[in-house]
Protein backbone atom coordinates (compact mmCIF):
# COMPACT_ATOMS: atom_id res chain seq x y z
CA UNK A 1 0.00 0.00 0.00
CA UNK A 2 3.05 2.31 0.38
CA UNK A 3 5.92 0.67 -0.58
CA UNK A 4 6.09 1.41 -4.20
CA UNK A 5 5.82 -1.73 -5.59
CA UNK A 6 3.51 -1.96 -8.77
CA UNK A 7 0.04 -2.48 -8.53
CA UNK A 8 0.16 -5.27 -11.16
CA UNK A 9 3.25 -6.92 -9.91
CA UNK A 10 0.64 -7.14 -6.35
CA UNK A 11 -2.35 -8.29 -8.10
CA UNK A 12 -0.33 -11.01 -10.07
CA UNK A 13 1.20 -12.43 -7.02
CA UNK A 14 -2.07 -12.47 -5.04
CA UNK A 15 -4.08 -14.41 -7.76
CA UNK A 16 -0.85 -16.93 -7.72
CA UNK A 17 -1.93 -17.04 -4.23
CA UNK A 18 -5.27 -17.84 -4.74
CA UNK A 19 -4.31 -20.21 -7.43
CA UNK A 20 -2.27 -22.08 -4.91
CA UNK A 21 -4.47 -21.87 -1.91
CA UNK A 22 -7.58 -23.10 -4.26
CA UNK A 23 -5.28 -26.61 -4.84
CA UNK A 24 -5.12 -26.99 -0.72
CA UNK A 25 -8.39 -26.56 -0.20
CA UNK A 26 -9.39 -29.63 -3.26
CA UNK A 27 -6.78 -32.23 -2.23
CA UNK A 28 -6.16 -31.38 1.68
CA UNK A 29 -8.41 -33.36 4.20
CA UNK A 30 -8.78 -32.76 7.23
CA UNK A 31 -10.96 -32.06 10.56
CA UNK A 32 -9.75 -28.70 10.82
CA UNK A 33 -10.82 -26.93 7.44
CA UNK A 34 -11.92 -23.76 8.83
CA UNK A 35 -8.49 -22.74 9.05
CA UNK A 36 -8.24 -21.79 5.65
CA UNK A 37 -10.53 -18.66 6.32
CA UNK A 38 -7.50 -17.20 7.83
CA UNK A 39 -5.66 -17.19 4.28
CA UNK A 40 -8.97 -16.04 1.78
CA UNK A 41 -9.62 -13.10 4.21
CA UNK A 42 -6.31 -12.27 3.85
CA UNK A 43 -6.19 -12.26 0.01
CA UNK A 44 -9.68 -10.60 -0.16
CA UNK A 45 -7.98 -7.62 2.39
CA UNK A 46 -5.38 -7.27 0.29
CA UNK A 47 -6.85 -6.91 -3.17
CA UNK A 48 -9.10 -4.60 -1.85
CA UNK A 49 -6.31 -2.54 -0.45
CA UNK A 50 -4.24 -2.51 -3.79
CA UNK A 51 -7.08 -1.40 -5.76
CA UNK A 52 -7.11 1.91 -3.14
CA UNK A 53 -5.14 4.79 -4.99
CA UNK A 54 -2.00 5.50 -2.65
CA UNK A 55 0.54 7.87 -3.99
CA UNK A 56 2.95 7.23 -1.31
CA UNK A 57 6.45 5.60 -2.02
CA UNK A 58 8.02 5.66 1.61
CA UNK A 59 9.42 2.77 2.77
CA UNK A 60 9.01 2.65 6.41
CA UNK A 61 10.45 -0.19 8.31
CA UNK A 62 7.78 -1.11 10.77
CA UNK A 63 5.51 -1.68 8.31
CA UNK A 64 7.64 -3.88 6.04
CA UNK A 65 8.08 -5.87 9.21
CA UNK A 66 4.71 -5.89 9.73
CA UNK A 67 3.48 -7.35 6.44
CA UNK A 68 6.12 -9.86 6.21
CA UNK A 69 5.16 -11.34 9.48
CA UNK A 70 1.46 -10.89 8.26
CA UNK A 71 1.93 -12.73 5.10
CA UNK A 72 3.19 -15.70 7.16
CA UNK A 73 0.69 -15.62 9.85
CA UNK A 74 -1.96 -15.24 7.74
CA UNK A 75 -1.09 -16.88 4.74
CA UNK A 76 2.27 -19.13 4.78
CA UNK A 77 1.02 -21.00 7.85
CA UNK A 78 -2.08 -22.34 7.56
CA UNK A 79 -1.42 -23.08 3.61
CA UNK A 80 1.95 -24.88 4.83
CA UNK A 81 -0.38 -27.65 6.59
CA UNK A 82 -0.36 -29.54 3.13
CA UNK A 83 3.30 -30.42 3.62
CA UNK A 84 2.45 -32.61 6.66
CA UNK A 85 0.29 -34.82 7.59
CA UNK A 86 -2.15 -33.16 10.10
CA UNK A 87 -2.25 -30.15 11.68
CA UNK A 88 0.44 -29.38 13.59
CA UNK A 89 0.17 -28.97 17.88
CA UNK A 90 3.84 -28.72 18.90
CA UNK A 91 3.54 -28.55 22.64
CA UNK A 92 0.28 -30.17 24.97
CA UNK A 93 -2.58 -31.83 23.26
CA UNK A 94 -4.89 -30.39 21.22
CA UNK A 95 -7.40 -27.37 22.21
CA UNK A 96 -10.80 -27.66 22.97
CA UNK A 97 -12.79 -27.94 19.52
CA UNK A 98 -14.91 -25.42 20.54
CA UNK A 99 -11.82 -23.29 21.55
CA UNK A 100 -9.71 -23.65 18.32
CA UNK A 101 -13.11 -22.50 16.18
CA UNK A 102 -13.01 -19.24 18.56
CA UNK A 103 -9.30 -19.11 17.78
CA UNK A 104 -9.60 -19.07 14.33
CA UNK A 105 -12.59 -16.32 14.56
CA UNK A 106 -10.33 -14.57 17.01
CA UNK A 107 -7.30 -14.28 14.33
CA UNK A 108 -9.97 -12.92 11.71
CA UNK A 109 -11.09 -10.54 13.59
CA UNK A 110 -7.63 -9.41 14.53
CA UNK A 111 -6.71 -9.41 11.02
CA UNK A 112 -9.69 -7.45 10.18
CA UNK A 113 -8.99 -4.45 13.19
CA UNK A 114 -5.69 -4.11 12.52
CA UNK A 115 -5.93 -3.93 8.72
CA UNK A 116 -9.28 -1.80 9.15
CA UNK A 117 -7.24 0.63 11.48
CA UNK A 118 -3.39 1.15 9.73
CA UNK A 119 -5.95 1.89 6.65
CA UNK A 120 -7.48 4.32 8.70
CA UNK A 121 -4.33 5.66 10.24
CA UNK A 122 -2.63 6.24 7.29
CA UNK A 123 -5.21 7.74 5.70
CA UNK A 124 -5.19 10.14 7.93
CA UNK A 125 -1.24 11.35 8.23
CA UNK A 126 -0.05 10.12 4.41
CA UNK A 127 -0.69 13.43 2.99
CA UNK A 128 2.23 15.13 5.68
CA UNK A 129 4.92 12.53 4.31
CA UNK A 130 5.68 14.59 1.05
CA UNK A 131 6.28 18.00 3.34
CA UNK A 132 7.89 16.33 5.94
CA UNK A 133 10.94 14.58 3.52
CA UNK A 134 11.42 18.14 2.15
CA UNK A 135 11.52 20.32 5.18
CA UNK A 136 14.22 17.41 6.77
CA UNK A 137 17.25 19.61 7.00
CA UNK A 138 21.00 18.85 5.64
CA UNK A 139 22.87 20.39 9.37
CA UNK A 140 24.90 18.04 9.93
CA UNK A 141 24.51 19.28 13.51
CA UNK A 142 20.62 18.26 13.10
CA UNK A 143 21.61 15.10 11.73
CA UNK A 144 24.54 13.75 14.01
CA UNK A 145 24.80 13.97 17.67
CA UNK A 146 27.33 16.35 19.12
CA UNK A 147 30.26 16.40 21.05
CA UNK A 148 31.92 13.34 20.64
CA UNK A 149 34.55 13.35 23.40
CA UNK A 150 31.81 13.00 26.16
CA UNK A 151 30.26 10.03 24.65
CA UNK A 152 33.81 8.49 23.91
CA UNK A 153 34.46 8.95 27.47
CA UNK A 154 31.17 7.69 28.68
CA UNK A 155 31.51 4.57 26.63
CA UNK A 156 34.79 4.15 27.56
CA UNK A 157 34.50 4.30 31.65
CA UNK A 158 30.90 1.86 30.84
CA UNK A 159 33.36 -0.03 28.99
CA UNK A 160 35.64 -0.56 31.55
CA UNK A 161 33.29 -1.59 34.28
CA UNK A 162 31.99 -4.30 32.91
CA UNK A 163 35.02 -5.85 31.42
CA UNK A 164 35.91 -5.45 35.38
CA UNK A 165 32.77 -7.09 36.33
CA UNK A 166 32.89 -10.40 33.53
CA UNK A 167 33.69 -9.88 30.33
CA UNK A 168 31.01 -11.61 29.16
CA UNK A 169 29.54 -8.44 29.79
CA UNK A 170 30.27 -7.15 26.58
CA UNK A 171 32.12 -9.74 24.73
CA UNK A 172 29.76 -12.90 23.59
CA UNK A 173 30.82 -16.10 23.81
CA UNK A 174 32.50 -18.21 20.66
CA UNK A 175 29.62 -20.47 21.25
CA UNK A 176 26.40 -19.62 21.05
CA UNK A 177 26.12 -21.20 24.73
CA UNK A 178 28.43 -23.06 26.87
CA UNK A 179 27.93 -26.97 28.59
CA UNK A 180 25.86 -25.79 31.56
CA UNK A 181 23.63 -23.33 29.24
CA UNK A 182 24.30 -20.24 31.14
CA UNK A 183 25.05 -16.85 30.19
CA UNK A 184 25.51 -13.02 31.40
CA UNK A 185 21.94 -12.78 31.88
CA UNK A 186 21.81 -15.45 34.52
CA UNK A 187 24.57 -14.65 36.53
CA UNK A 188 24.50 -10.65 36.41
CA UNK A 189 21.16 -9.81 35.44
CA UNK A 190 21.64 -5.76 36.05
CA UNK A 191 24.57 -5.92 34.75
CA UNK A 192 24.06 -7.57 31.98
CA UNK A 193 21.24 -5.09 31.03
CA UNK A 194 23.85 -2.18 31.32
CA UNK A 195 25.94 -4.17 28.99
CA UNK A 196 23.11 -4.45 26.70
CA UNK A 197 22.84 -0.23 26.57
CA UNK A 198 26.55 -0.02 26.19
CA UNK A 199 26.36 -2.15 22.82
CA UNK A 200 23.28 -0.35 21.45
CA UNK A 201 25.42 3.10 22.48
CA UNK A 202 28.75 1.90 20.76
CA UNK A 203 27.28 1.04 17.70
CA UNK A 204 25.09 4.31 17.06
CA UNK A 205 27.61 6.63 18.49
CA UNK A 206 30.06 4.95 16.32
CA UNK A 207 27.90 5.03 13.59
CA UNK A 208 27.05 8.94 14.10
CA UNK A 209 30.70 9.69 14.14
CA UNK A 210 31.56 7.84 10.82
CA UNK A 211 28.95 9.35 9.18
CA UNK A 212 29.21 12.94 10.30
CA UNK A 213 33.06 12.62 8.88
CA UNK A 214 31.96 10.60 5.83
CA UNK A 215 29.69 14.23 5.27
CA UNK A 216 32.83 16.12 5.74
CA UNK A 217 34.81 14.39 3.51
CA UNK A 218 33.10 12.04 1.71
CA UNK A 219 35.68 9.28 1.63
CA UNK A 220 34.91 5.62 0.91
CA UNK A 221 37.16 4.46 3.72
CA UNK A 222 34.42 5.80 6.36
CA UNK A 223 32.18 3.48 4.94
CA UNK A 224 34.57 0.48 4.75
CA UNK A 225 35.00 1.55 8.48
CA UNK A 226 30.93 1.59 8.70
CA UNK A 227 31.13 -1.84 7.22
CA UNK A 228 33.38 -3.54 9.89
CA UNK A 229 31.54 -1.45 12.67
CA UNK A 230 28.59 -3.57 11.57
CA UNK A 231 30.85 -6.64 11.49
CA UNK A 232 32.16 -6.56 15.06
CA UNK A 233 28.75 -5.13 16.32
CA UNK A 234 26.59 -8.02 14.73
CA UNK A 235 29.24 -10.49 16.99
CA UNK A 236 28.54 -8.52 20.14
CA UNK A 237 25.03 -8.99 19.77
CA UNK A 238 25.61 -12.46 18.79
CA UNK A 239 23.11 -15.26 20.27
CA UNK A 240 20.65 -17.27 19.94
CA UNK A 241 18.12 -14.75 19.56
CA UNK A 242 17.73 -14.31 15.88
CA UNK A 243 15.25 -11.52 16.01
CA UNK A 244 18.28 -9.36 17.52
CA UNK A 245 20.45 -10.51 14.07
CA UNK A 246 17.32 -9.71 11.96
CA UNK A 247 16.35 -6.14 13.74
CA UNK A 248 20.20 -4.95 13.34
CA UNK A 249 20.62 -5.98 10.01
CA UNK A 250 17.30 -4.05 8.98
CA UNK A 251 18.59 -0.71 11.23
CA UNK A 252 22.33 -0.63 9.76
CA UNK A 253 20.83 -1.03 6.30
CA UNK A 254 18.34 2.13 6.43
CA UNK A 255 20.39 3.82 8.52
CA UNK A 256 23.23 3.47 5.83
CA UNK A 257 20.61 4.56 3.23
CA UNK A 258 20.89 7.76 5.03
CA UNK A 259 24.37 8.43 5.86
CA UNK A 260 26.07 7.24 2.68
CA UNK A 261 25.87 7.31 -1.01
CA UNK A 262 23.21 4.10 -2.54
CA UNK A 263 25.51 2.55 -4.57
CA UNK A 264 27.58 1.86 -1.67
CA UNK A 265 25.00 0.82 0.02
CA UNK A 266 23.85 -1.65 -2.21
CA UNK A 267 27.22 -3.64 -1.65
CA UNK A 268 25.68 -4.23 1.80
CA UNK A 269 23.10 -7.03 0.35
CA UNK A 270 25.96 -9.19 -0.13
CA UNK A 271 26.07 -9.58 3.39
CA UNK A 272 22.21 -10.95 3.17
CA UNK A 273 22.80 -14.53 2.57
CA UNK A 274 25.26 -14.38 5.87
CA UNK A 275 22.72 -13.39 7.73
CA UNK A 276 20.00 -15.82 6.47
CA UNK A 277 22.78 -18.53 7.09
CA UNK A 278 22.89 -17.26 10.70
CA UNK A 279 19.03 -17.10 10.98
CA UNK A 280 19.24 -20.92 10.12
CA UNK A 281 22.14 -21.86 11.88
CA UNK A 282 20.86 -20.87 15.20
CA UNK A 283 17.53 -22.30 14.12
CA UNK A 284 19.15 -26.08 13.69
CA UNK A 285 21.20 -25.08 17.13
CA UNK A 286 17.65 -24.17 18.60
CA UNK A 287 15.70 -27.50 17.00
CA UNK A 288 18.52 -29.99 17.71
CA UNK A 289 17.27 -30.54 21.35
CA UNK A 290 14.01 -31.20 19.76
CA UNK A 291 15.23 -33.42 17.33
CA UNK A 292 17.48 -35.66 19.34
CA UNK A 293 18.65 -38.35 17.49
CA UNK A 294 15.87 -38.10 14.81
CA UNK A 295 17.75 -35.08 13.45
CA UNK A 296 17.90 -34.55 9.85
CA UNK A 297 16.76 -32.57 6.90
CA UNK A 298 13.42 -33.65 6.22
CA UNK A 299 12.46 -33.92 10.00
CA UNK A 300 14.05 -30.55 10.08
CA UNK A 301 11.54 -29.23 7.78
CA UNK A 302 8.20 -30.92 9.13
CA UNK A 303 9.54 -29.21 12.53
CA UNK A 304 10.02 -26.07 11.29
CA UNK A 305 6.60 -25.94 9.45
CA UNK A 306 5.07 -27.46 12.84
CA UNK A 307 6.63 -24.80 14.95
CA UNK A 308 5.26 -21.89 12.47
CA UNK A 309 2.26 -21.56 14.65
CA UNK A 310 4.52 -21.61 17.43
CA UNK A 311 6.57 -18.67 16.35
CA UNK A 312 3.32 -16.74 14.97
CA UNK A 313 1.12 -17.30 17.06
CA UNK A 314 -1.29 -19.39 15.54
CA UNK A 315 -4.45 -20.47 15.99
CA UNK A 316 -3.42 -23.25 17.94
CA UNK A 317 -1.78 -21.07 20.83
CA UNK A 318 -4.63 -18.92 21.00
CA UNK A 319 -7.05 -22.19 21.80
CA UNK A 320 -4.61 -22.70 24.40
CA UNK A 321 -5.22 -19.83 26.06
CA UNK A 322 -8.77 -19.62 25.72
CA UNK A 323 -8.69 -23.26 27.77
CA UNK A 324 -6.05 -21.59 30.19
CA UNK A 325 -8.58 -18.82 30.67
CA UNK A 326 -11.47 -21.08 31.38
CA UNK A 327 -9.57 -23.09 34.06
CA UNK A 328 -7.49 -20.22 36.22
CA UNK A 329 -9.06 -17.46 37.78
CA UNK A 330 -6.63 -14.65 36.02
CA UNK A 331 -7.28 -11.48 37.76
CA UNK A 332 -6.03 -7.39 36.90
CA UNK A 333 -3.12 -8.81 39.04
CA UNK A 334 -1.84 -10.98 36.69
CA UNK A 335 -2.21 -8.22 34.19
CA UNK A 336 -0.14 -5.74 36.44
CA UNK A 337 2.48 -8.28 36.76
CA UNK A 338 2.87 -8.83 33.48
CA UNK A 339 3.63 -5.46 32.41
CA UNK A 340 5.80 -4.63 35.44
CA UNK A 341 7.64 -7.77 35.63
CA UNK A 342 9.33 -6.74 32.59
CA UNK A 343 11.18 -3.86 33.69
CA UNK A 344 14.22 -4.41 35.80
CA UNK A 345 14.15 -3.36 39.43
CA UNK A 346 10.30 -3.08 40.06
CA UNK A 347 10.06 -7.21 38.72
CA UNK A 348 10.92 -7.55 42.12
CA UNK A 349 7.79 -5.97 43.36
CA UNK A 350 6.16 -8.31 41.71
CA UNK A 351 5.13 -12.76 42.48
CA UNK A 352 6.80 -13.60 38.75
CA UNK A 353 5.42 -17.15 38.97
CA UNK A 354 2.00 -15.34 38.90
CA UNK A 355 2.20 -14.17 35.43
CA UNK A 356 0.23 -15.28 32.36
CA UNK A 357 3.48 -16.64 30.33
CA UNK A 358 3.85 -18.62 33.44
CA UNK A 359 0.79 -20.17 33.67
CA UNK A 360 0.24 -20.95 30.03
CA UNK A 361 3.24 -22.84 30.21
CA UNK A 362 2.09 -24.20 33.30
CA UNK A 363 -0.76 -25.64 31.74
CA UNK A 364 0.02 -26.66 28.14
CA UNK A 365 3.39 -28.40 29.12
CA UNK A 366 3.07 -29.18 33.52
CA UNK A 367 2.39 -27.47 35.92
CA UNK A 368 6.09 -28.87 38.04
CA UNK A 369 7.30 -27.35 34.06
CA UNK A 370 10.62 -25.54 34.55
CA UNK A 371 10.35 -24.49 30.82
CA UNK A 372 8.90 -21.12 29.97
CA UNK A 373 9.79 -20.54 26.58
CA UNK A 374 6.85 -20.86 25.00
CA UNK A 375 4.61 -17.27 24.86
CA UNK A 376 1.31 -16.73 24.73
CA UNK A 377 -0.45 -15.13 22.09
CA UNK A 378 -1.22 -11.47 22.70
CA UNK A 379 -5.01 -12.03 20.95
CA UNK A 380 -5.46 -14.69 23.26
CA UNK A 381 -4.64 -12.92 26.19
CA UNK A 382 -6.69 -9.69 25.50
CA UNK A 383 -9.54 -12.64 25.30
CA UNK A 384 -8.36 -13.84 29.11
CA UNK A 385 -8.39 -10.21 30.06
CA UNK A 386 -11.57 -8.52 27.51
CA UNK A 387 -13.62 -10.67 25.91
CA UNK A 388 -14.30 -11.95 22.81
CA UNK A 389 -15.02 -8.30 21.47
CA UNK A 390 -11.77 -6.82 22.81
CA UNK A 391 -9.30 -9.72 22.44
CA UNK A 392 -7.26 -8.53 19.43
CA UNK A 393 -6.78 -4.87 22.15
CA UNK A 394 -3.23 -5.55 22.79
CA UNK A 395 -2.03 -6.67 19.13
CA UNK A 396 -4.07 -3.17 17.37
CA UNK A 397 -2.76 -0.98 19.56
CA UNK A 398 0.78 -2.16 19.71
CA UNK A 399 0.78 -1.91 15.79
CA UNK A 400 -0.93 1.18 15.63
CA UNK A 401 1.62 2.15 17.61
CA UNK A 402 4.41 0.29 15.62
CA UNK A 403 2.67 2.55 12.66
CA UNK A 404 2.89 5.70 14.65
CA UNK A 405 6.90 5.27 15.32
CA UNK A 406 7.17 5.03 11.28
CA UNK A 407 5.94 8.38 10.97
CA UNK A 408 7.24 10.27 13.50
CA UNK A 409 10.84 8.42 11.73
CA UNK A 410 9.72 10.63 9.02
CA UNK A 411 9.83 13.76 11.33
CA UNK A 412 12.95 14.01 12.46
CA UNK A 413 16.45 13.79 10.65
CA UNK A 414 18.54 12.87 13.77
CA UNK A 415 20.44 10.08 13.34
CA UNK A 416 20.38 8.74 16.90
CA UNK A 417 16.42 9.66 17.34
CA UNK A 418 15.96 7.49 14.05
CA UNK A 419 17.45 4.45 15.41
CA UNK A 420 15.48 4.65 18.19
CA UNK A 421 12.18 4.75 16.72
CA UNK A 422 13.18 2.34 14.35
CA UNK A 423 13.45 -0.18 16.86
CA UNK A 424 10.18 0.63 18.01
CA UNK A 425 8.55 0.39 14.86
CA UNK A 426 9.80 -2.66 14.58
CA UNK A 427 8.75 -4.12 17.88
CA UNK A 428 5.34 -2.54 17.34
CA UNK A 429 4.79 -4.33 13.72
CA UNK A 430 5.94 -7.46 14.68
CA UNK A 431 3.28 -7.43 18.25
CA UNK A 432 1.14 -9.78 15.74
CA UNK A 433 3.94 -12.52 16.79
CA UNK A 434 4.37 -12.02 20.66
CA UNK A 435 2.65 -11.30 23.64
CA UNK A 436 2.64 -7.94 25.18
CA UNK A 437 5.63 -8.77 27.29
CA UNK A 438 8.00 -8.94 24.41
CA UNK A 439 7.63 -5.51 22.80
CA UNK A 440 6.59 -3.46 25.57
CA UNK A 441 10.23 -5.14 27.48
CA UNK A 442 12.19 -4.85 25.22
CA UNK A 443 10.97 -1.15 24.44
CA UNK A 444 11.28 0.21 28.41
CA UNK A 445 14.40 -1.85 29.09
CA UNK A 446 16.49 -1.09 26.16
CA UNK A 447 15.37 0.88 23.65
CA UNK A 448 13.81 4.11 25.64
CA UNK A 449 16.67 4.33 27.86
CA UNK A 450 18.59 5.05 24.95
CA UNK A 451 16.58 7.81 24.09
CA UNK A 452 17.24 9.20 27.90
CA UNK A 453 21.25 8.86 27.21
CA UNK A 454 20.65 10.91 23.89
CA UNK A 455 18.27 13.87 25.79
CA UNK A 456 20.83 13.93 28.95
CA UNK A 457 24.17 14.25 26.82
CA UNK A 458 22.06 17.07 24.88
CA UNK A 459 21.61 19.03 27.65
CA UNK A 460 25.22 18.48 28.87
CA UNK A 461 26.55 19.14 25.19
CA UNK A 462 24.88 22.80 25.43
CA UNK A 463 26.29 23.32 28.79
CA UNK A 464 30.29 22.17 27.85
CA UNK A 465 29.55 24.93 25.08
Amino acid sequence: MIYGVKSTVKKLFLYMLCCVLIFQLWYFNSGKNEIYYIPLQYIAIKLLLIFQKNKETVILPGSCAFEIAAFVKYFIMPVSFIFIDSYPIMIGSDPNEDSFSLAIFLTLYEMLLIYLCRYLYIRKHSSSIVSLNRNLSKDSKRIFIQNYSVWFLFLFCIFTLLLVISPKLVFSDFYLLNDKGENSSKMIPFFSIIGGWWKYLFYIVMINFLGYRYSAKHEKKYFCLAILLFLFSTYLILGTSRWAIIFHFVVTFYLFRIIFNRTLVKKLLVFVPLFVCLFFLITIYKFQNDLGSDYSLINFADLFVSQLQDYFSGPSLIGHAIDMGHKYNITFETCWNDFVGAIPLLSKTVDQMNRTNILFNQYVISPDTEWFTQIIPATGLGYIYFGSMFAPIFTVVFNILGLHFDYKLLNTSNLFVKYVLIYCSLWGGLSICFNTQIPFGNVVVYIFPLYLFYRLFSKLTIKLA
